[in-house]
Parts: structure tokens; C-alpha cells; sequence
């Protein structure tokens, strides 16, 4: 850990050397027009400084300069977030964070659930970065606004909006383990409906060599052998103003997949796993009532999976919303929401159904006066009743507030608490071999406190450190034998940091980040206190992207330290690091504009398990080339 220390040190003086000599003769203006506005933390855009707890958002540049292909290795460069993945290109790829399970983090698409009632689980190797431009990461538990599952925080990928002129890319792929991408996207305007069409298709054989570790024995390098690929992803967005005041937006995306099945290296498997997943998502704007806004989001995700069997998951979602600005510096936002699961497939001859019908009421307060100390104030106060078909009902409030204390460097101290509900998974409760029916909801608490500054000085600067603490009762884990029960309670409690840094005309962007966590359950036997499986204790990173001679670079560097295998930390999967980087450059022919990049990912070959008998890929290459008219 040390290490990611150092890196922090090395780019904090950057803030300390413009601080106070000239913060002061910074008008606050300045400051928020370099800030983002985010809607994820209160459902209405604040700025995103304003908001109670941390947000994280990834712009279309940022998703460009990313290495990969999927919104995964987006989050990568987002702190706080553990990525567990089985090692092959299109193996299960789930995040969490804030010592919290991957069911735990509620991921939305344009602000509709993907999370089904299936295995709660979001599978983000199904989710290409080509149909998303915006990504915002919110920590902290979020049922008071969006229901169940919000205990960890929300990730919400926006999609790709219509430009104003025609515009097409075209770019392929070729790579490390026969890897191959063509893709093409065209968007524009006709008659004022904006249109963004696009397709994908990837493959790879997957084969790629690992190091057999054998306690007693000579290590191995070996091949991952059934771990091909084949994937094509269609997507289509759509939107059109019927006049200053209203509008409607269109959000449609499919992906169609055939994949090894590898399993571990213990139980090997050479079954193989078809996925077609469909999303769509609509949305109705109006503001022809002053004060008054109204929006509708209409939300249907589909997913036909066979591996062992046939399952058929869909999720219907229905979700009307009235904003009131009461007066310039007081705002009301009630809402309804109808959520309708169904899943086929996992018991003969039956549909599992579950309804959740919720309403919500939220309230935001800002207060700003001239001074140089103390000079604006916000308060969210939201509380949110839940109903499911099961008989079960959670109300969920939560309060926050965001303080400005220094005007000059614009600081901030913000602090939020709530409490919050997950029901268990249809494979929580009626897994033909490891359902438990007797399993209960749920319950959290949540609570973070932190500060936050920035600064746009000679290039614009921001550092925030939190504190979290969620304590959630009866929560669901497996036991020795992987059937899951409720343990009376766990606890998870660390720190977040995090500094970043852009120059004038993104010459340099640079950030560093570290988390610490301790996440364990409190029993009466041995485990009690012990640090949860497969969470790490402690992770960092820190990156560079710099500019120069029409050359853009970028460099990652990630730290993830042990996880625990065993329940009495007997045993462990050792820390790793990883470092990657992307080479690009731009060749213009007006009207055409030809990219180039290469992509190096896990550049020193690292060895190494996020999880145990998952061997992952060493050192990888990608070229691309691509196209812009």
C-alpha cells in the first residue's frame, strides 16, 4: 500500500502549490462551470458538487481513453470499485464496492434497472462502451429514491445521444488470443428526429497461456482452452422535440452472445452459455406548467439464457415523476414506480413473479449569500415506501446535506445517512439445489461523512476524502456448504480519497486514488470480525493521460491487495497489480478524420486470481483503426 501512497503524494502538491496565493481572486463562477451536473444522486440535476455523497463521472472522453471494450475496464479508474471477473474475455464480469456484494449495486440504464429479480447481478461483459457517452458512479445507499437493491450505490449508464449534423465512425479491431471487433455507428438529424444507429460484432479464441501453480509440484504454463467468443451488439437511439417544452427520447439495445463455459481450473466445464439480452427504455418529458415538470420512464429488459438449462428473465418497469421548483432555492420531486419481474425456466412448468409498487418524495433546499465563508448551503431530506407481491413492505428514508466552508477553493464538507432494503434473489430463494425459502429481506443503515475542494487555477483541481459506514442486519451469505443464510449482522466501515487533475485543453489529466475497508459479520462463532470473502481490504490507482505532438497517452496503474478464501483467514488469494495503457493518435483528410490506437492491458504480465481457480489473461495487445466523416 505504500506505494499507492507515494503516487497521492506525488500529484497533491500540484493543489498546495496555487492554493492560497491566488484562490482568493477566483470568482466561485468559474469554479462551477468546470463542475458536471449529475441527476443519479437526487433524481433532478444538481451540480456535482452539491451532491451529499460521492459522484463519479466518466465523460465520452473519458470512456475513449479506457482501455478495452466493455464499461467495465471504464470503472476501473473509479475508486472504491472491485471488480470480480472469471478471467476469460466474455466470462461474468459483476462490480461492487464499499465492502458491499455485487447484488448490492443497483445499475441503471438511462434510469431504468437492469438489476433483475433473478440473481440481482448485472452482467457487464454484456455491456459494450460503444452505446454509452456518460457514466455516473453515486456510493452510498440509495433506496430512499430507488428502491431496493441501492445499498452499496448506483451506477448509471446514459446512452449515446443524436448529434445535430450526420456523423459516422467506423472502426476494426485485431488482437492478443485471436481477438477481432468491427464496428459502425451513424447518428444525425432528419426532419428533427435524432437518430444514433450502431452495430458491433467481436470475437477471440480466448486461449490464452496461465501459469498451473501445484503446491509441492513445478509450476506450468498451460492454456485456457475453451474460452472463445462470439458476440454482436445492435443499438439504436432516438429522440424528437415536439416543441420547446417536451420531448421523448428512445433508448433501444441488443446484445446476442455464444461463449465458453470454462469453469475453474478445479471443476472444469466444457458446457457453453447463449445470452441474448434486450433493453429498451422511454422517456416523456414536460415543462409547459411553470414551476412544474413532469417526466415518464417505461423501462423492458429482456434475457433469454441457455447454459444448463433454458431461463427467460424480463422486467417491465413503469416510473411517472412530477418536479416542483416551489421557489428558487426549494424544489419537490414525487414519484410512483411499478417494477414486474418474471422468470421461466428454474422451476418446471411455472413463471416466479414478483411486483414491487413503490412512491417516493423527495425534497431539495439550497441556500447562497454573499460571503467569503459558509456562503452556500444544501439539504436533501427523501423517504420512499416499497410494497412487494411477497407481503413484505420497506419504508426507506434518508437525509443529507452538502455545506460549503470556503468559498475561495471551493470547500465542502457533506454527510448523508439513510437506511435501506434488498429482497432476496428468485435463486436465493428457489435454487433447485442451494434455495433456501426461509431467507428474509435485507436491512441496512448507512452513513458517510467527507470533504471535498476544488480549485480551477492554472488547470482544475479536486480532492475528496469519505468515510462510510453500513451496517446491514440479516444479511445474505453463503455458508460452508454455499447455501445462503441470513447472518444477523455485518458491518462494512473505511475511507475513500481521491485528487484529480486536468490542465488547460486536456494537455494533462491525471488522478490518484486509494480505499481502505473493512467489511466483516458479527456471530458467535470463529469468522466473528473476520474480513467478508473475496473483498480486499485495501485498493488504489493512479493514471496519467497527457497530450503531446498530436500523440495522446495514457497510462493506469491499479493496486488490489489479498482477499480472503476462507472464512478463517486461513487462507488467501495474494495482492496483484496491474498496469495498462492505450497509444493514439488523429490523422486528418478533411472531411475524413482516420484513428489510430494500441492498447497494452496488464503490461508487465502479471499473474494473478481476482477469484480463486480463475486464472486471468497476461499481457494483452489491441490495434485499432478507425474512421469519422
Amino acid at each position: 500500500m505504500k506505494y499507492c501512497i507515494y503516487g497521492m503524494m506525488l500529484l497533491l502538491p500540484a493543489v498546495l502549490s496555487e492554493g492560497a496565493r491566488s484562490a482568493v481572486q477566483e470568482d466561485s463562477v468559474r469554479t462551477y462551470q468546470a463542475q458536471e451536473m449529475v441527476v443519479t444522486a437526487t433524481r433532478s440535476p444538481i451540480l456535482q458538487n452539491d451532491s451529499p455523497s460521492p459522484v463519479n463521472v466518466f465523460t465520452s472522453e473519458d470512456i475513449q481513453r479506457s482501455n478495452g471494450n466493455s464499461v467495465l475496464d471504464v470503472l476501473h479508474s473509479s475508486e472504491a470499485v472491485f471488480m470480480k471477473d472469471y478471467g476469460p474475455l466474455a466470462s461474468l464480469k459483476t462490480v461492487s464496492f464499499r465492502g458491499m456484494a455485487s447484488e448490492h449495486i443497483l445499475v441503471l440504464y438511462d434510469g431504468t434497472r437492469l438489476n433483475n429479480f433473478q440473481n440481482g447481478q448485472v452482467d457487464f461483459s454484456l455491456l459494450p462502451m460503444s452505446f454509452v457517452d456518460r457514466i455516473e458512479v453515486v456510493r452510498g445507499g440509495y433506496s430512499a429514491l430507488y428502491g431496493a437493491d441501492a445499498l452499496g450505490g448506483i451506477i448509471n449508464l446514459i446512452s449515446s445521444r443524436p448529434s445535430e449534423t450526420l456523423k459516422l465512425h467506423a472502426d476494426a479491431a485485431i488482437g492478443s488470443f485471436d481477438y477481432q471487433r468491427y464496428s459502425l455507428d451513424a447518428r444525425g438529424r432528419v426532419q428533427g428526429v435524432g437518430v444514433v444507429f450502431g452495430v458491433m460484432h467481436d470475437q477471440a479464441a480466448g486461449n490464452y497461456p496461465y501459469i498451473f501453480h501445484r503446491p509441492g509440484l513445478a509450476d506450468t504454463v498451460q492454456k485456457r482452452n475453451g474460452a472463445d467468443f462470439t458476440r454482436i451488439q445492435l443499438y439504436l437511439n432516438s429522440d424528437y422535440s415536439f416543441d420547446d417544452q417536451s420531448a421523448m427520447t428512445l433508448s433501444l439495445q441488443r446484445v446476442k452472445s455464444n461463449q465458453g463455459a470454462p469453469g475453474s481450473l478445479t471443476y472444469i466445464s466444457h458446457l457453453r452459455q447463449d445470452d441474448d439480452a434486450v433493453t429498451t427504455v422511454m422517456t416523456l418529458r414536460d415543462n409547459h406548467l411553470d414551476g412544474l415538470s413532469f417526466s415518464m420512464n417505461m423501462g423492458l429488459t429482456y434475457d433469454l439464457q441457455n447454459y444448463y438449462s433454458q431461463t427467460k428473465t424480463t422486467l417491465e418497469t413503469f416510473n411517472p415523476q412530477l418536479q416542483w421548483i416551489a421557489a428558487a432555492w426549494d424544489r419537490f420531486i414525487v414519484g410512483g414506480e411499478f417494477v414486474e419481474g418474471r422468470l421461466e425456466g428454474m422451476l418446471p412448468d411455472a413463471v416466479i413473479r414478483r411486483i414491487q409498487r413503490s412512491v417516493y418524495v423527495s425534497n431539495e433546499m439550497f441556500f447562497q449569500r454573499e460571503a467569503e465563508s459558509l456562503d452556500r448551503m444544501s439539504f436533501y431530506q427523501s423517504i420512499r415506501s416499497d410494497a412487494l407481491s411477497e407481503g413484505q413492505h420497506a419504508v426507506s428514508p434518508k437525509v443529507g446535506i452538502n455545506v460549503r466552508v470556503l468559498r475561495a477553493w471551493d470547500s465542502r464538507v457533506r454527510a448523508s445517512y439513510g437506511k435501506n432494503f434488498r429482497m432476496p434473489t428468485f435463486n436465493d430463494l428457489y435454487d433447485v439445489w442451494l434455495g433456501n425459502p426461509a431467507l428474509k429481506p435485507e436491512h441496512s443503515t448507512c452513513f458517510d461523512a467527507g470533504i471535498l475542494t476544488s480549485l480551477d487555477r492554472s488547470g482544475q483541481h479536486a480532492v475528496h476524502i469519505t468515510y462510510f459506514d453500513i451496517t446491514t442486519r440479516d444479511r445474505i451469505l453463503p455458508n460452508a456448504f454455499y447455501y445462503p443464510v441470513n447472518v444477523a449482522q455485518a458491518q462494512s466501515r473505511g475511507m475513500e480519497a481521491r485528487y484529480e487533475l486536468k490542465l488547460p485543453d486536456d494537455e494533462v489529466n491525471a488522478f490518484a486514488d486509494m480505499t481502505f475497508n473493512a467489511a466483516s459479520k458479527n456471530s458467535t462463532d470463529s469468522t466473528n470480525g473476520k474480513q467478508l470473502l473475496y473483498i480486499p481490504k485495501a485498493a488504489c490507482s493512479f493514471g496519467v493521460t497527457t497530450r503531446v505532438m498530436g500523440l495522446s497517452l495514457s497510462i493506469t496503474e491499479m493496486y488490489t491487495s489479498q482477499r480472503y478464501i476462507l472464512e478463517d483467514e486461513s487462507k488467501w488469494l495474494p495482492e496483484y497489480w496491474l498496469t495498462d495503457l492505450n497509444l493514439s493518435t488523429v490523422v486528418n483528410f478533411k472531411p475524413v478524420r482516420m484513428n489510430l490506437r494500441i492498447d497494452v492491458s496488464n503490461v508487465f504480465d502479471a499473474d494473478y486470481q481476482v477469484l480463486p481457480g480463475y486464472p486471468m489473461p497476461g499481457r494483452t495487445f489491441r490495434f485499432t483503426a478507425g474512421v469519422d466523416y
